[in-house]
């Protein structure tokens, strides 16, 4: 009456012992693989509830289940290869293709899926090798995915009932250009990226204002590095364009710890994106990051001269409201937050943080503090012409 198995860097010897395990248990609903020593090749029949199976590690997998609706398959090593046969898989529902040597995704290849399992709904690609242009195209598909699939440059999807797309991107490569195509413009398009240098935020910026149509729901997580700003340039800002891109959300993680530098990172953010909710973590932003962006949020509406000479005036001018939003609810407003980070240690990335937090009073203490700040914008738009960038001092 076994049904959930899992072996993972499990001695089984040879494929017989593997087979004699499942003979003796027809009743499994879950099945998982991975990195089993002396096994090498993986054919899985025969179990008429499996529904779930993830295989990692082989150089073969075949598996002849009718019943199966999710299938995970990948391997640590790119240069491993597998072949894979899944095709008896009719009623598949999920497919998460992890690094398989041996898989180039292509146009043909995705048509070619998408008729062997026509009810698939959820597609994950990760570091998988594919054509530097694809069009992905389903009537039933509901959630795609890319992770880390550098060879990707343009993305269109044509998939009517999509409710979600995911791009992890790396800051050593362009994002690839993503279009919706006949898509519902309630998309919700997450977006991950690390930041290395400005400039990949200008590239960032460019990415965004690619986006097609451009009223799909964005949500954006940066990770940006230590000592990762370059020195300020104001040509950086230069090719804004109108409107700016609309973002749900942006949610950050800040390790960098130079209140110059600082300064100069939150001014690019708010030159280039109008987020309706900013998502921090305290445990993975720095405290000088936090304690700069309450005072830029807290300043929005100083009655300050700092551009009045410029056309175009400072983005925190354009800020209408801010109200906090915090798990668990203990923050209210933004006082309870800079009185938050005044008892937080100046490094939140040394290997005491955690600890530390735990130790804080009942009203700061969190085992995940989320601090979400929801900004409300006089408008969207704004205007380069003319005047000049007032973004903050900048750095010789």
């Amino acid at each position: 009456m076994l049904r959930i198995l899992s072996l993972v860097y499990v001695y089984l010897g040879h494929e017989q012992a593997l087979e004699d395990i499942i003979s003796g248990c027809p009743m499994i609903e879950e099945l998982i693989l991975e990195n089993c020593v002396g096994l090498e090749n993986v054919k899985v029949h025969d179990l008429p509830k499996l529904k779930s199976a993830k295989f990692s590690g082989f150089r073969e997998i075949h598996v002849d289940v009718p019943s199966l609706e999710y299938l995970h398959l990948g391997n640590d090593e790119f240069e491993f290869p597998c072949d894979i046969s899944i095709d008896k898989c009719r009623n598949l529902k999920v497919f998460l293709l992890g690094v398989v040597s041996s898989v180039f995704v292509s146009n043909q290849w995705l048509r070619e899926l998408f008729d062997k399992f026509p009810f698939l709904e959820r597609l994950e690609l990760s570091g998988c090798v594919t054509s530097e242009s694809l069009m992905i195209s389903s009537s039933r598909l509901k959630v795609l995915s890319f992770k880390a699939c550098v060879e990707l440059k343009e993305a269109k999807i044509d998939a009517p009932n999509l409710e979600s797309c995911r791009y992890s991107g790396q800051s050593s490569h362009m994002p690839a250009a993503i279009s919706f195509v006949n898509c519902s413009n309630q998309v919700d398009f997450d977006f991950v990226f690390p930041i290395e240098s400005r400039m990949d935020l200008k590239r960032l910026r460019a990415f965004f204002q690619n986006i097609a149509p451009r009223n799909v729901m964005v949500s954006l997580y940066l990770g940006i590095l230590n000592g990762s700003s370059m020195v300020f340039n104001e040509d950086v800002l230069q090719n804004v364009q109108v409107p700016l891109p609309r973002i749900k959300e942006l949610r950050l993680s800040v390790a960098e710890e130079t209140e110059e530098l600082c300064v100069l990172l939150i001014n690019d953010l708010f030159w280039s994106f109008r987020p309706a909710i900013i998502s921090l973590n305290v445990k993975v932003c720095s405290r000088i990051f936090l304690k700069l962006l309450l005072e830029k949020l807290r300043s929005n509406n100083e009655k300050e001269r700092c551009c009045s000479s410029n056309q175009m005036k400072c983005w925190w001018h354009d800020l209408k409201d801010v109200k906090v939003r915090s798990s668990p609810e203990k923050y209210k407003n933004l006082s309870d937050c800079e009185e938050l980070l005044d008892s937080l240690p100046m490094n939140f990335s040394s290997p005491d943080c955690e600890e530390l937090l735990d130790s804080l009073p009942m009203k700061f203490s969190s085992p995940a503090l989320q601090l979400n700040f929801q900004l409300e914008w006089n408008s969207l738009y704004t205007s380069l012409s003319g005047g000049g960038i007032n973004a903050g001092p900048s750095i010789n």
